[in-house]
């Protein structure tokens, strides 16, 4: 959350709700696939909106990147395409 963000460190906002976030997109988004061709546990989202800010550059994220595994499910924010 952008309260408790640190250097170099993606943020999303405070206003954003996460949970709700991941409970409208988790089955929309694109599936990713590693070199090969294979898909992969991660779907791509494109949002339309900013959420947060991107570390890598200081962009406004504009997507969010959905990892599954077998105990948990995270968010991790994107540029945007």
């Amino acid at each position: 959350m952008e309260l408790t963000c640190k250097n170099g460190k993606s943020y999303i906002y405070d206003y954003v709700d996460v949970q709700k976030l991941f409970d409208d997109y988790y089955v929309t988004g694109r599936l990713e696939h590693d070199r090969y061709g294979r898909p992969t546990n991660r779907k791509i989202v494109q949002l339309g909106y900013s959420i947060g800010v991107n570390a890598s550059d200081n962009s406004e994220a504009m997507a969010i990147k959905i990892h599954h595994s077998k105990n948990r499910t995270h968010i991790v924010l994107r540029r945007g395409e």
